[in-house]
């Protein structure tokens, strides 16, 4: 399924091992370069790849990922723990007043764009696709988490004119992530907090 393409770039939703494969190794190139870790068993496929939608963003005139992320939702008929959610680290028990268990919502993770493209507008786009996504699955609450330089730059994208209400919750602390300190997000269609 084809996601309408915004500025220059085109995202699809992808479902051919190809296009698969290559988000995969996308991501564990740049999880690699990001956080300094072998990134190589991202390139394999995991249980919350196969149950969630892997979009991706391809150059104008290319097949080839420059973008990627992983949306998995959960909804109330068809309940799931998201990837953030180990141990006691639950959405709907830190959050009860989003009475979650009643709705739609989602968690974006994976998230990587390729060395050389990565810049705001790019990922301004790329996070709209992935709402367009949710948008038609009824999906208003998009949640994230992410290490606190990334949160920042979110925050920045926000001023700069990113259409969706953000919110970072500071005093919601979230479990270490290869030994780095994160941040719980929610991208939201309206204003919830």
């Amino acid at each position: 399924m084809r996601i309408p393409a915004m500025e220059r770039h085109g995202f699809f939703i992808a479902t051919d091992p190809e296009a698969r494969q290559q988000y995969f190794q996308l991501r564990a190139r740049e999880y690699q370069r990001t956080f300094g870790f072998p990134g190589s068993w991202l390139e394999q496929e995991d249980s919350y790849d196969r149950t969630g939608t892997i979009l991706v963003c391809a150059e104008e005139g290319s097949t080839r990922a420059i973008a990627g992320a992983r949306m998995n939702i959960s909804t109330p008929t068809c309940s799931m723990r998201l990837p953030m959610e180990h141990g006691s680290f639950s959405l709907p028990l830190l959050l009860p007043s989003m009475n979650l268990p009643q709705r739609n919502y989602a968690e974006v993770s994976r998230l990587a764009v390729a060395e050389g493209f990565q810049n705001s507008v790019l990922l301004m786009e790329l996070l709209d696709a992935l709402h367009v996504h949710a948008r038609t699955h009824s999906t208003p609450l998009v949640f994230s988490i992410c290490p606190r330089p990334q949160a920042r730059n979110y925050r920045i994208l926000k001023r700069k004119g990113m259409n969706k209400p953000f919110h970072i919750f500071e005093h919601i602390a979230v479990p270490a992530q290869y030994g780095i300190e994160m941040r719980l997000c929610l991208f939201s269609e309206q204003r919830e907090f």
